[in-house]
């Protein structure tokens, strides 16, 4: 959850390039991509404190075909309505990030990045014109743009980065 301001702003772009900078960081994409995770032991918990991710916890991950959806985050103010910023990979090693927002529901993020998944693979169910069920907001599969892939040069730079000053991030 959030809480809003008006001088305080973020485009569904904005958090995609948050993201995808998120991603970069091992730490962070391994936080965005835990089911669960257990705090140290402390005296006032003295078996630690369980915390869950929401995405995690509305997904498997596994629902389109083709494609398996890694980590993410969720988040909902009044205005935003509830959102999700995830990445996705697949068999071939492909990273895919999909930013909804505006859903009435928890379910309604989820099941739009699941649409945006399947643009990508062709194997999720979509609606369809004419079908009273269909969404005035789906994607046409040239408005889904894939993120960006580290080209060999640039791993190479990471790579001779991180041997000169020892530092990963």
């Amino acid at each position: 959850t959030g809480l809003h301001d008006p001088d305080h702003y973020s485009t569904v772009t904005d958090i995609a390039l948050i993201l995808e900078y998120c991603m970069q960081n091992d730490l962070c994409k391994e936080i965005i991509s835990t089911f669960t995770y257990t705090t140290a032991q402390t005296p006032q918990s003295p078996e630690g404190i369980t915390m869950y991710s929401t995405m995690l916890s509305r997904m498997y991950g596994t629902e389109v075909e083709g494609i398996t959806i890694r980590g993410g985050k969720t988040g909902f103010t009044d205005e935003a309505g509830n959102c999700l910023a995830s990445y996705a990979q697949t068999p071939d090693g492909r990273t895919y990030l999909a930013v909804t927002a505006g859903g009435i529901t928890k379910w309604k993020p989820v099941f739009d990045a699941f649409k945006l998944y399947g643009i990508v693979t062709g194997t999720y169910p979509m609606d369809t014109v004419g079908d009273e069920k269909s969404d005035p907001n789906a994607l046409s599969p040239d408005q889904v743009q894939q993120a960006p892939q580290n080209t060999e040069q640039e791993e190479t730079e990471q790579t001779e980065n991180t041997e000169e000053t020892g530092d990963e991030t």
